[in-house]
């Protein structure tokens, strides 16, 4: 399983570098272009991973950060693993990234408590005008 997992302690919620991300992607380099981005504006990196089966086990442990999800990724069904995330931390952000999504699709992961949406090919103005949004304070 290629998973990299961060613990970080004494973190405190008034700070303002204080905000968390998880990653999960299936391209290296979308990794590290996004993980650039997100570390520009100033958020931890808590996981990364290249396998959707990965996430249940980050947000587990990390359930109050921003979750950066490859649609095109699971295995098992994507809106099934959105339930199972948020039924595991209702409190996580859910940002989904992919090449095309259907309008259903859309309003579908809507009510599975997605935030946002991004297009691959990931875009450094697409991910700072999403981070810009007052939901991402």
């Amino acid at each position: 399983m290629s998973i990299q997992d961060y613990s970080f302690t004494e973190l405190k919620a008034s700070d303002p570098a204080n905000k968390r991300a998880i990653i999960v992607l299936e391209s290296e380099l979308e990794q590290q272009n996004l993980n650039k981005v997100l570390k520009k504006k100033r958020y931890q990196i808590l996981g990364k991973s290249l396998e959707s089966k990965s996430v249940i086990e980050l947000i587990r442990k990390h359930k109050k950060s921003i979750l950066f999800l490859d649609f095109d990724l699971a295995p098992f069904g994507s809106m099934d693993l959105l339930a199972k995330i948020k039924k595991s931390a209702p409190e996580i952000k859910i940002v989904i990234i992919a090449k095309k999504l259907e309008k259903t699709q859309v309003a579908e992961a809507r009510n599975n408590g997605v935030c946002g949406f991004l297009a691959k090919p990931l875009s450094v103005e697409a991910v700072e005008k999403l981070l810009s949004k007052p939901s991402f304070d």
